[in-house]
């Protein structure tokens, strides 16, 4: 396991390994439309039933096992690990996808920002690791104020169900 992830893992074991309830939001760019939000429920995991979940946070989740969706399932991610981490809770994992750029501008930037990675001399200031950039994370103002409503609109409908759901 990668540093990142691995600290990752001994922070939420040391902290809330005692939690009965977690809803974990993994939040990703790059993927939808521009400026929407595709929410992805983990397969098979989770405490409660994805209806019922797209219900409380009064949002449609996403059947990444679909074939009419630019969703795929994802394999050795947060979703998966967070059972093993943090064994007898009971935990919700949603991805919110925030889109930005049609896919096959997204897909151009990373590859050509792969290539200059790993055949150039991968410099930050290289106009691909700008692109890419841009890419993921428009500059644009009526974007970034779109998907910063839409992720704090997400954490304030998830945070009310858990406190509702878990009272009651």
């Amino acid at each position: 396991m990668q540093q990142g992830p691995r600290r990752c893992v001994e922070w939420l074991g040391r902290n809330l390994s005692c939690a009965q309830y977690v809803f974990a939001l993994d939040v990703h760019t790059g993927l939808g439309r521009w400026g929407e939000d595709t929410l992805l429920p983990e397969p098979g995991a989770g405490a409660t039933s994805s209806a019922r979940l797209g219900t409380a946070l009064d949002k449609t989740l996403t059947d990444v096992t679909r074939d009419d969706t630019v969703a795929y399932v994802i394999r050795g991610g947060m979703g998966s690990m967070l059972p093993r981490a943090l064994p007898g809770v009971a935990i919700d994992f949603v991805l919110q996808e925030l889109g930005t750029y049609p896919p096959l501008a997204v897909f151009h930037a990373l590859r050509e920002e792969n290539r200059w990675h790993h055949h150039g001399s991968g410099s930050l200031d290289h106009p691909a690791k700008q692109r890419l950039r841009e890419a993921l994370c428009p500059t644009a103002p009526r974007w970034r104020a779109r998907v910063v409503g839409k992720g704090v609109g997400l954490v304030r409908a998830a945070a009310d169900w858990t406190f509702k759901s878990r009272e009651g």
